[in-house]
This record gives C-alpha cells, sequence and structure tokens, in this order.
C-alpha cells in the first residue's frame, strides 16, 4: 500500500535505523486524514519506491558503521572526508524523499532520478572503500592458507575494515588447528589479522561456506545461523581458536556476532554494534525477523575457556553467554532489547544494564547484582546455585535488583538448570533486595496449608522487597499473593500496596522475619501474616505499619484474617475495619489499631489494646464471647479515642443497668483512657481498675462499681450525640 510505503520514506527521512511499521503508519494516518483514498490511487503508478527507501537505509548502515570505524583514523584520511561527503548527499536524498508529493504528476519520475543518484552513490562508495584500507567482501579464515593469504593482502596496513562478513574456522567442533594432527599455533598469525580490523561493515552473504560434520555445503546456513529463505546474515563467526582471539580495535560490526570453542580469552574492548536495518537469525530461541527499534542484532559466546570481554557494548539485541571459564564484561550495556540469557560464568559485570525487552535467564555462582535494572519486559529466571549445586561454582550470596520496578512475568527461582526444582528459595544468600513478584512455586507451611507466591532466604540476614512502580507515581505494588521466609533478616517493604491485580491469588501478603520495616504500606488486597522470631516475644519485638489502612481479606472464603506469631507488638493506627477481618495470635502483648469490631477478636495473651479512631461499639464482653476474645485475666491496659458519635465503649460486669452484663469480670484490668468522641461509655464491675482517665465529649456516662479505682481523670464534657 503507498500508505505503508510511505511510512518507510518517513522513517528514512527522520534517519530512524530501524522503524516500526505499524506505529509510523498509524502516525501517518493521523496527520494525513483524509487523503487516504487519493493515496490509494497511486499505487499502481509508482515503481521502485521500497527499493530505493531500501536502498538509501543500506548506504546509510554503511556510512554509520564507516563513521564507527573512522575513530581510529585521522579526521584529514581520505576516508574520513569521502564518508563525509557520501553523508551530506545522503541526506540530500533523504530530505528529497521526504518532499514528496503523492498527488504530483510527476512522482515516478522523481522517484526514477533520486534512484539514480544512489546507484552513483553506491559506486562512489564502492570506490572509496577499495582505496582506504577496506578489504573487500567477506574475510574467510578456515585454514592456514587463507590465514596466509589475508596477511599477504594486507601487507603494511595498519587498520583494516572488512566490507563484508568475517568468518574464521566455523567447524563447530576442533577449529582452524587439528590438534589431533599436531599442527602448529598459528595464533600469532590469527592475531596479526584480528588486532587490525576496526570495523565489519557486514554486508549480507549471498554464498554458503563449507560446515565439516553437515555436509560438504549448506546451502542454508551459514555463520551458524540457520536462515530462511531471503533473510540472511550480516556480521561475524569465530570458532575453534586455540588460543586467544583480541580484537583490540574493533569498534564496529554490523550484524550478529558468534563465538564459540576458543581455548582463551576473548576481548573487543571498544566494539559496539552497528544500529540499522539487519535482517539476522537471531540465535536465541529461533527467532526469525526484524530486530528491534534500532536493529542491532544478537551476540552469541560459547564455551570460552578465558574472559568475555565488551566493555563498550552500548545496546544489543538479544545477548547469550555459555560456558565462560571467566568473567563477561559488559559494564556499558544498557539496553537488551531481545532475551539476555547468561549461563555458567564465572562473572557477569552488567552494571550499567537498565532494561532487557525479552527474558532474562541468570545461571552462575556468586550473585546476581544489577544495581541500575529497571524493567524485564517478560520474566526473570534464576538458578540458585547452592553449596551442592551439580554446575560448581560458588554458592548464590547476594540477589540485588534495587531498581527493579515493571516485569511481564513472575520470577521463577530454581535449584538447578534446566529441569532442577522451581522451588524459589535462594537457599545461602545473605542478601536480597529484589521486586516482590514471584511464581506460584513457593509453599509456606506457618502461612498457608496452599500454594502461595513467593520465595524463601533461610540464611539472609538483609531483605528488601520492591513493588511494581510504572503505573502510577507515587505507589507501588506486589501485584499478586506474596510469601517471604527470611526468619533471619531484617526485612523491609518499601511497597505501597499488596493486590490481587495479577493472574491467580488473593493479595495474602505473609511475611516470616526476624524484624520488619514496613513504613509506606497502605493497601493489603488479602490477608496479612506476620510471623517472626521464636524469642520475638521475650525480646519484645515490635512492629509498625504507620500508613496501613486497609485489609480486605479473601474472596474466595467468609472472613480473612490478620495473624500474628512470636510477636510481642502490633502497631497499624489507621487501620479501620471496613471488611470482616479475624484478628488472630496467641501471643501478642500490645495491639494498636484505628478501629475495629469486638466479635472477631482472637488475641489469648493481649496486656495492652489501643485503639486511635474508634467509630464503632466495642463491647468487651463480645470479646469474651465472641471469635475468641481477650482474655480478661490478661489485659490490663484499655487505651481508647473515639472518632464521632457511632462510637461506644462497654465494659459490663454488672447486672442492674440498662445494658446487663454478663458477669464477666475484669481481674486484671488497671488502666483506662478514653479520649474523643464517644456516644456512650459503660465502665461497671472492672473490680482490678485502679486508673481511669477521661477527655473529649462522652454523651451518655455510666460508672460504678469498680471499687479499686485510686485515680480518677475524668475531664470530659458532656457530649450531643443523639440516638438514631
Amino acid at each position: 500500500m503507498i500508505l505503508r510505503k510511505l511510512g518507510m520514506v518517513l522513517c528514512a527521512v527522520a534517519l530512524v535505523t530501524a522503524c516500526n511499521y505499524d506505529d509510523e503508519f498509524d502516525k501517518l494516518n493521523q496527520e494525513l486524514g483524509g487523503l487516504n483514498d487519493r493515496l490509494e490511487s497511486l499505487e499502481g503508478q509508482v515503481e521502485g519506491l521500497t527499493e530505493l527507501v531500501n536502498g538509501t537505509q543500506d548506504i546509510q548502515n554503511r556510512l554509520a558503521a564507516l563513521e564507527g570505524a573512522l575513530t581510529a583514523l585521522p579526521e584529514s584520511s581520505a576516508l574520513a572526508t569521502g564518508v563525509a561527503e557520501l553523508q551530506e548527499r545522503l541526506s540530500d536524498i533523504e530530505a528529497s524523499l521526504g518532499n514528496l508529493d503523492p498527488e504530483s504528476g510527476g512522482l515516478q519520475g522523481e522517484i526514477d532520478a533520486l534512484t539514480a543518484d544512489l546507484e552513483e552513490m553506491q559506486l562512489e562508495l564502492a570506490q572509496l572503500l577499495e582505496n582506504n584500507n577496506v578489504y573487500p567482501g567477506d574475510l574467510v579464515i578456515t585454514s592456514e592458507a587463507e590465514l596466509d593469504a589475508i596477511l599477504e593482502f594486507m601487507g603494511d596496513w595498519e587498520t583494516l575494515i572488512v566490507d563484508g562478513a568475517v568468518l574464521i574456522a566455523p567447524d563447530f567442533s576442533y577449529g582452524m588447528v587439528d590438534k589431533a594432527a599436531g599442527f602448529g599455533d598459528i595464533s600469532e598469525k590469527l592475531y596479526a589479522v584480528t588486532s587490525k580490523i576496526t570495523s565489519i561493515l557486514g554486508k549480507n552473504l549471498e554464498v554458503s561456506y563449507p560446515v565439516p560434520g553437515f555436509g560438504e555445503y549448506d546451502e542454508e546456513g551459514f555463520f551458524g545461523f540457520f536462515v530462511s529463505e531471503n533473510i540472511t546474515v550480516a556480521g561475524m563467526e569465530v570458532g575453534g581458536v586455540d588460543g586467544d582471539l583480541l580484537f583490540p580495535e574493533l569498534r564496529t560490526v554490523n550484524g550478529g556476532i558468534r563465538v564459540f570453542d576458543v581455548a582463551g580469552t576473548v576481548r573487543m574492548p571498544l566494539m559496539d554494534v552497528v544500529p540499522g536495518f539487519s535482517w539476522v537469525s537471531a540465535i536465541s530461541g529461533g527467532y526469525y525477523g526484524f530486530l528491534g527499534e534500532e536493529g542491532t542484532s544478537s551476540l552469541y559466546f560459547e564455551y570460552i575457556e578465558g574472559d568475555v570481554e565488551l566493555s563498550s557494548l552500548n545496546v544489543v539485541d538479544s545477548f547469550t553467554a555459555v560456558d565462560v571459564d571467566g568473567s563477561v564484561d559488559v559494564s556499558n550495556l544498557q539496553l537488551a532489547k531481545a532475551d539476555l540469557a547468561v549461563t555458567l560464568v564465572d562473572e557477569f559485570l552488567a552494571g550499567q544494564l537498565r532494561e532487557v525487552r525479552g527474558y532474562m535467564d541468570l545461571e552462575y555462582g556468586g550473585g546476581y547484582v544489577f544495581p541500575l535494572l529497571e524493567k524485564v519486559s517478560y520474566g526473570i529466571r534464576l538458578v540458585d546455585f547452592g553449596l551442592d549445586n551439580p554446575d560448581g561454582g560458588a554458592p548464590t550470596l547476594r540477589v540485588d535488583f534495587p531498581a527493579l520496578k515493571e516485569l511481564g512475568e513472575p520470577i521463577q527461582v530454581r535449584d538447578e538448570s534446566p529441569m532442577g526444582v522451581a522451588d524459589n528459595e535462594f537457599s545461602n544468600a545473605t542478601y536480597v533486595n529484589i521486586l516482590g513478584f514471584f511464581t506460584n512455586d513457593y509453599n509456606m507451611e506457618a502461612a498457608l496449608a496452599a500454594d502461595v507466591n513467593g520465595f524463601g532466604a533461610p540464611l539472609a540476614e538483609t531483605v528488601i522487597i520492591n513493588g511494581d512502580t510504572y503505573y502510577e507515581e507515587g505507589e507501588s505494588m506486589i501485584r499478586t499473593d506474596l510469601a517471604v521466609s527470611a526468619p533471619n533478616a531484617a526485612v523491609t517493604l518499601t511497597f505501597t500496596e499488596a493486590s490481587a491485580y495479577w493472574g491467580d491469588g488473593d493479595g495474602n501478603l505473609l511475611l516470616e522475619f526476624n524484624s520488619l520495616q514496613a513504613d509506606s504500606l497502605a493497601y493489603i488486597d488479602g490477608s496479612l501474616g506476620l510471623f517472626g522470631p521464636a524469642d520475638g516475644v521475650a525480646n519484645q519485638l515490635s512492629v509498625s505499619l504507620p500508613e496501613l489502612y486497609y485489609i480486605y481479606g479473601v474472596v474466595e472464603v467468609e472472613v480473612g484474617f490478620l495473624r500474628t506469631e512470636n510477636l510481642y507488638a502490633l502497631s497499624i493506627p489507621k487501620y479501620e475495619e471496613t471488611t470482616n477481618i479475624n484478628y488472630t495470635s496467641n501471643d501478642l502483648v500490645q495491639f494498636t489499631a484505628a478501629s475495629i469490631t469486638d466479635d472477631r477478636v482472637d488475641f489469648g495473651a493481649l496486656q495492652s489494646l489501643t485503639l486511635t479512631a474508634l467509630e464503632t461499639t466495642f463491647d468487651f464482653e463480645d470479646l469474651d464471647n465472641g471469635f475468641g476474645g481477650l482474655d480478661t485475666e490478661v489485659l490490663t491496659t484499655v487505651n481508647i479515642t473515639g472518632k464521632n458519635c457511632d462510637a461506644s465503649v462497654i465494659i459490663d460486669a454488672g447486672d442492674s443497668l440498662p445494658v446487663p452484663g454478663n458477669g464477666t469480670n475484669f481481674n486484671a484490668l488497671e488502666s483506662l483512657t478514653l479520649s474523643g468522641i464517644f456516644s456512650q461509655v459503660t465502665v461497671v464491675g472492672a473490680d482490678g481498675l485502679t486508673s481511669i482517665s477521661t477527655s473529649g465529649e462522652i454523651t451518655s456516662w455510666d460508672f460504678a462499681d469498680n471499687d479499686a479505682v485510686t485515680t480518677f481523670n475524668i475531664t470530659h464534657t458532656p457530649g450531643s450525640c443523639t440516638d438514631n
């Protein structure tokens, strides 16, 4: 369709090296509006537009690659001057493309003229390359004889630009040196070539090369990429090198890279990938097709006996490193536009990585540290290295994703790969800082007798759990159930909400910890379970959730819960009960909330109850007769603030008042403090009560038979609440 072709034109004009045609097409439709019908009629009148745009893009790619190569050459070089001139002429062609008028009767002629100009530029570029230390075509080294021929061709060149792709020893197993036959080491000769390569322009191959073990020629596959018809590979493949593979001056590779079976170190310290339209077979996942917005290509490293250094690499499509007996240094990498997979390496250095637009698969010992990573479009899959991991490697001691705030799928942790148990446990980690969005592979028996999303870190000393923040500024969310077992850790929650927003689950939040800090947590879509250490009560372990105002419970059952174990004190001063929640604990000593009902409490060890904004009737006798209640022989201190006229407090052990009690005594209750607004306060027959303090407003006040009271601080005034 002509509209789509013009969308391609717009892409070229903008000098965008790759373009999402659907997005550009939509934009164009919006801008042109009613021109659609008229443009449709021109479809059969214009020939060569697509070829022109593609040719323009091709030469732009090659010039961009050359610009990278020119950083190693003097600014005054003939190549630099020629490239600058061609860039200026290309800009004129692109401007002309942008000014094409679909309604012009001379549109075909304009396109023909531009095509002729472009063809002339292509010839000039070819001549320019021929005259400036450029190797014409594909650089192929599969034998020592071919290597000698390349060296002879180069002569005394100090730099080398390859006007094609690079292929070195693609035999998949033994390499260029047949070790069994006793050939000598030719690594020095090879280095004499690779050390001078500054750029690989990577024009598309038109022929295949012999692949030993796969037949004399493979008609559809080369460079280790198996490609379909009309899809070619641009880039570099190196395999079977008996020694170091060093490219100290290589700056640009216009296409994919595959390096495998290297008995030494691989170094490309200056190399980055040139953006451009590059149709390649992405090795990871067997994907074929157009690669992303900037059109960078795949990098693949396998079976390397030393380090892999690509410290200047900034953007890549997919990146794979497998079986590297040293470190993999991509310390400047910021974006992987497809999958990133790193398996069995000694160390992976990617401290600048900010985004992965595919899956992130990591399997190596020591730890996973990504201080700037914000987004992974799909999921993160980690292998936890324990002391007995069959793949060796140091135990996984540190898991650190402090900036991660967006995931397309939950995190999964296996104890080994590829078929290990997905138990979501960091068995040896001492430090975990991660987004709390995990697969449903974890069961914390102390919390629920069913599978819940979460993870375990039994040896961790520090656990920090973050939430998604991409959807609404200032808020962060755990998007499903989360159960965390970190019994020895100081656990910190930085998110504001635990929600059932994503997939299965109810938004339950279940935490096992040594200490807990959650200053921002405000909303829980399910139930809340808090489990401290075994000595938590004896050591007076306290948990404060200062912003928590809502707990919904569990949809599938009649009632949810707020449950604690091994906690001395729990403070949620903003929480106002709006759903049916059971409050359960066998050992909680102090409890603070804003407002809860009196018939769902089961606190057998509670000594101190504080309600900061009561807006219901709180009848202590219902506590005794309801869900479990409070032990009236244990409760010693009550502090309640009434929020409005809906608030009432009843402590009635008598039998003669308008609201008679059932004789339950409160022998242990010593101190009662009431403030704020109450419609009714009844305190009768509390035999243990020694101190009472009131302030604010009380409309109905009954106080009798509290014979042990010695301290009175009665300052409330009559209220104006009326019966409804």
